[in-house]
């Protein structure tokens, strides 16, 4: 983002390997106090109810949004980073019914503020282990 105006986020979409879907995704927006953020790469449960709430460790969490379509994204580029401002960060989540899970090709689906629809794929895969995931995904 470049200018003043939002991005709105319309969709999320993902496509998971055949017999490895999640039985649920869900998205989140969190916002964290800027001057303790930290990236969290992963939790066990949900940021609105984590299983551990001692992993967010120090970070000042300050809201939890569920779902991030509607969301719109007012810093700009050149603003993201400074350790003042508050900082927001999608999180998503996924539910397994014990096989296990692969997600790939996450797509965060988003409006500019002229109208125009884009696309942001993520680079990540997201997995969990389970006795249907291969073992290349997850090695014992």
């Amino acid at each position: 983002m470049t200018g003043e105006e939002p991005l709105t986020v319309t969709d999320v979409t993902w496509r998971a390997d055949s017999g490895l879907e999640p039985t649920s995704v869900e998205t989140y927006v969190v916002t964290f106090d800027g001057a303790t953020f930290a990236p969290s790469p992963g939790i066990i449960g949900t940021p609105a109810e984590p299983v551990s709430p001692e992993s967010w460790g120090d970070i000042g969490m300050l809201e939890v949004r569920e779902d991030i379509v509607g969301y719109e994204a007012t810093i700009p580029c050149a603003r993201f980073g400074h350790r003042t401002d508050p900082v927001d960060e999608f999180y998503v989540t996924l539910s397994t019914d014990g096989g296990g899970v692969l997600v790939r090709d996450l797509r965060f689906h988003y409006r500019t503020p002229d109208g125009e629809e884009l696309i942001l794929q993520s680079e990540w895969d997201m997995g969990m282990c389970g006795p249907e995931m291969p073992e290349e995904e997850c090695p014992p």
